[in-house]
């Protein structure tokens, strides 16, 4: 059964004079974080995921940073712009799409629509604050159930709790 991990990407800045949502990089504590979810994601025991990612430059930021860290190369990682504040009928169908016949997907995209896509897989009402990643199970063997439920909540790890192994 195909297992698909949804994170939001890391905790981003508001630089002055920036005008486009776009274009915020991540924070200090954005960049941080990205590589204890790394960590936690290979210490899960999981196959090396596809990563599909928002273009925006936060979600791109984290996705290229969980790619490197995941040994992620070449066409594992894409970028697709209607991932950028996307609904969960959007995320499912480029899903869908770019993550077919894989074991296990990441799909780096942003809230509101990553926790309400998280409700229809599984029935979960979870928080996915910056940077935190929840596992579903897939029913089935395929990526088509990505809209019709099903789906297990297998674990969510937020990088607080993470952030606390460090002290």
């Amino acid at each position: 059964m195909p297992t698909l991990l949804l994170m939001r990407h890391a905790k981003a800045a508001f630089p002055a004079g920036l005008d486009d949502d776009f274009d915020r990089p991540l924070n200090a504590r954005g960049k941080a974080d990205v590589p204890h979810m790394a960590r936690w994601i290979g210490q899960a025991r999981l196959p090396r995921p596809r990563i599909c990612s928002s273009p925006a430059r936060r979600a791109r930021e984290t996705a290229t940073t969980m790619a490197q860290l995941l040994g992620v190369t070449g066409g594992e990682l894409v970028f697709d712009e209607r991932l950028y504040l996307a609904p969960p009928g959007v995320l499912a169908r480029v899903a869908q799409e770019r993550l077919a016949g894989v074991e296990c997907g990441l799909v780096v995209a942003h809230n509101p629509g990553l926790e309400e896509w998280l409700g229809h897989l599984c029935g979960a009402s979870a928080h996915l604050p910056t940077a935190a990643v929840a596992a579903v199970q897939l029913p089935g063997d395929d990526w088509h159930s990505l809209e019709a439920g099903g789906g297990v909540l297998l674990w969510q790890v937020v990088p607080r709790m993470l952030r606390a192994d460090d002290d």
